[in-house]
């Protein structure tokens, strides 16, 4: 609900003149009451209590203090607030929607929104010339549901005028004035001639009621829907629900200053990505759901849907792609250097395999050469991959799930024959891959393991008698006919009946299938895994080089250029020569600290292809906070206005830093914070400058004892004599002051203090 307010108030102060930067400012304003305050300014709409708040947070009040902070934008917001408040209660402002629809636009069901989309697509075009009550479809022929998204380019797709305030309901992200303004530039439709009457607003409300209680949309010839209204109705629903707008950015960095919670944040926005009905059920900054927010985010990286890193120095395109790895061979101990694939590779070959895991494809599966009679076609072959049966021969060997080692046949074979036998029997196992050969260079079928061996004395009709060693084997593909040197190094088939195939996995074998576009028995093979997200958290995304961590993939994970979309890429591996393409339900969430390095220091390339969240210090979440009477988000909120006066925003300090402080903090952590770490930060921040740290810490205003950094004087003469020119001051920190309440205080007060300059005498004393 306050949310909607806001936004309506936020129109109301454009409409008034007000820029959109400043209406932001007075609705933040209105946060940092809130949080003081512990209730919701926004839903406060007695203009008796709103004049008795603006006492307390105004000029001269008790926490004029609070009010007077973020350049008066907090006793500004508040008077805004009281003065909208008062033309609506004179009659200048009419009357806000029915406060069911606002609440189910703003809180309620997917579903439930979009039946009320619908309802409001009819009562528009049942009332056309209605004022502040237009519901803006662009373009103007699509109907509400349209798959289109992409030609709405980024603007608002719906906006729901109501009584003078806006209320913002997009596809494409909340809508601000501005964005409804060049919507009308780019020619969108907005009416606005004349209010529907008070019956109109009953009637059609009462239909709201029906319809959310039945899930029907009004009949025909009741009045509220146009007789000639379409059939597209019932289409409606789903397909506001599965718009794709609405869903997470594939690609997306959170930036800010340090402490700003960006690390924090990721279990949220990895939640949103794999669980978001779980997210939306455990909302709200108290430990409980923090905690099961975190175990649910535990369970999935337990299951390898979310994986962690962070980039440094010496992370290299090796470690995130693929790269030759140095091993020992642990039966002979000679020395090898395979191919081993980077975390992000690894993470996309999982999500790759994820859509045939149903058909029963074990995990890191491995993948075994079969010749079943030979190269070619020939009876025993057809019989088998018609019957879903994979055949060896040696057949005199007898069963060898018992002791067939006893056998003299079996005696008699060479070491090649008895380790083929002993692979089939026992190596493979239920889920392997198996690679029927069609020729010594192409591969002819592709099937999963889906039983364990067995023996039988008696063959099919047709089937060679020797062929007694049998496994059930769910044929994938066949008729194929691919060659295999593409992903096996250049080399072909070897004599041997069944082996292991090791250069290369089962995602890279399916990656390959897809790019000769060879197409599976079963269409349910090929299917898209994007309804089984992954997500990769890549902490510190700036630390690296970014360019050279990512190599090729600065294309490849584009949207547009991701497996199955419209221009899909596939590039071949430097170390591998493996063609390789980024699934869709791979997510990137990066974390960048722009006090690191500058935003702008990121590559370009990279930039273009992620969306940006920035996430800024929030001092009102410890505007509650006090330690020994010290306002806790007051003073963070000072020191960040001074630090973006003579540095930047990008340098200011996060409200994480001073987070411990919210249950009961002591002025003991509260020195700690100060001494361990926002001192040491200020210092690496201004270089040393420690005239523009006594500037952000208010000491050149506060009595000496209060000082976190002084300057002392020095006897230049006895140091140096009359001839050497030097300055006559160092700058010293303050330990007592760490421990003085009044310290704290003082980095808070515009009130002048005494002087800040010790000299020789006043140390000696």
């Amino acid at each position: 609900m306050s949310d909607v307010q806001g936004k309506l108030f936020k129109v109301w102060l454009t409409d008034t003149g007000k820029s959109p930067n400043t209406a932001s400012s007075y609705r933040s304003g209105l946060n940092t009451i809130s949080n003081h305050l512990g209730r919701q300014v926004l839903l406060i709409t007695d203009v008796d209590e709103l004049t008795t708040l603006y006492r307390q947070y105004g000029p001269g009040g008790e926490f004029a203090q609070i009010g007077a902070s973020n350049s008066n934008n907090v006793q500004n917001g508040l008077k805004q607030w009281l003065e909208y408040q008062r033309q609506i209660a004179r009659g200048a402002i009419e009357g806000y929607a029915d406060q069911r629809v606002i609440q189910l636009l703003d809180k309620g069901t997917a579903e439930e929104q979009a039946w009320v989309w619908m309802l409001l697509k009819c009562f528009r075009e049942h009332y056309p010339q209605a004022d502040h009550w237009t519901v803006n479809i662009s373009p103007a022929d699509i109907r509400i549901g349209v798959r289109e998204q992409n030609s709405l380019k980024g603007k608002p797709a719906f906006t729901l005028y109501w009584y003078g305030g806006e209320i913002c309901c997009s596809v494409r992200g909340v809508a601000d004035h501005r964005a409804l303004m060049d919507a009308q530039e780019e020619g969108w439709e907005i009416s606005a001639q004349r209010c529907p009457t008070q019956a109109d607003v009953e009637a059609w409300m009462k239909t709201v009621d029906k319809v959310l209680e039945n899930r029907q949309l009004p009949l025909k010839g009741s009045g509220l829907v146009p007789s000639d209204y379409g059939q597209a109705e019932p289409e409606c629903p789903e397909a506001v629900i599965d718009l794709s707008a609405t869903k997470p950015p594939l690609n997306q960095i959170l930036f800010g200053p340090p402490g700003t919670g960006k690390t924090y944040a990721t279990i949220n926005q990895a939640l949103a990505i794999l669980a978001p009905e779980f997210l939306a059920q455990n909302t709200g900054n108290s430990p409980e759901a923090r905690q099961r927010l975190k175990a649910e985010f535990e369970r999935f990286a337990s299951a390898g849907r979310v994986r962690f890193v962070t980039f440094h120095q010496s992370f290299s395109y090796e470690d995130f792609v693929e790269g030759i790895r140095a091993d020992s061979d642990s039966e002979t101990g000679q020395l090898r250097y395979p191919i081993e694939a980077g975390v992000f590779k690894r993470i996309c070959d999982d999500a790759k395999t994820q859509p045939v895991a149903d058909l029963g494809v074990r995990p890191n599966a491995a993948i075994w050469k079969i010749s079943i009679d030979g190269s070619g076609t020939s009876p025993s072959k057809n019989y088998c991959l018609t019957h879903g049966e994979a055949r060896i021969g040696w057949g005199q060997s007898g069963d060898l799930s018992e002791d067939y080692e006893a056998n003299d046949y079996y005696q008699g074979l060479g070491s090649g024959d008895k380790g083929t036998l002993h692979y089939f029997a026992e190596q493979i196992a239920v889920g392997d891959i198996l690679l029927c050969i069609q020729s010594a260079e192409k591969v002819g079928a592709i099937g999963v393991v889906s039983s364990e061996y067995r023996y039988e004395a008696k063959v099919p009709d047709g089937v060679n008698p020797h062929y007694r060693h049998v496994r059930s084997v769910r044929w994938l593909y066949r008729d194929i006919n691919l060659s295999i040197l593409p992903i096996n190094d250049g080399r072909q088939f070897t004599l041997k009946t069944v082996y292991a195939m090791n250069r290369f996995t089962w995602a890279d074998l399916l990656t390959y299938l897809q790019h000769e576009g060879v197409k599976a028995v079963e269409p349910s093979v090929s299917a898209s895994p994007v309804d089984t997200p992954y997500v990769l958290i890549i902490d510190e995304i700036n630390r690296g080089n970014v360019s050279r961590i990512f190599g090729e993939l600065i294309t490849l994970i584009e949207p547009s250029k991701r497996d199955g979309a419209d221009e899909a890429l596939s590039l071949q591996l430097p170390y591998s020569k493996k063609p390789f393409t980024v699934p869709q339900n791979v997510h990137i969430i990066g974390t960048m600290n722009t006090a690191d390095r500058s935003l702008a220091g990121l590559d370009i390339a990279l930039r273009r292809r992620f969306v940006f969240r920035e996430m800024l210090p929030e001092p009102h979440l410890l505007d509650g906070t006090t330690v020994e009477g010290v306002n806790i988000g007051q003073l963070l909120r000072v020191m960040n206005q001074r630090i973006e006066v003579l540095l930047d925003r990008e340098h200011c300090l996060g409200h994480a830093y001073f987070m411990p402080l919210i249950n009961g903090g002591t002025l003991a952590q509260l020195e700690l914070i100060f001494r361990n770490q926002v001192l040491p930060l200020l210092q690496e921040y201004f270089f040393e400058d420690w005239q523009r740290i006594q500037w952000v810490l208010n000491d050149h205003r506060k009595p000496v004892s209060d000082c976190f950094v002084l300057r002392e004087t020095q006897n230049l003469l006895a140091l140096f004599g009359d001839k050497v020119p030097a300055q006559g001051q160092v700058w010293r920190i303050n330990p007592l002051a760490f421990s003085r309440p009044t310290a704290y205080a003082g980095v808070i007060s515009t009130h002048a203090g005494t002087q800040d300059v010790i000299s020789p005498e006043e140390q000696s004393a």
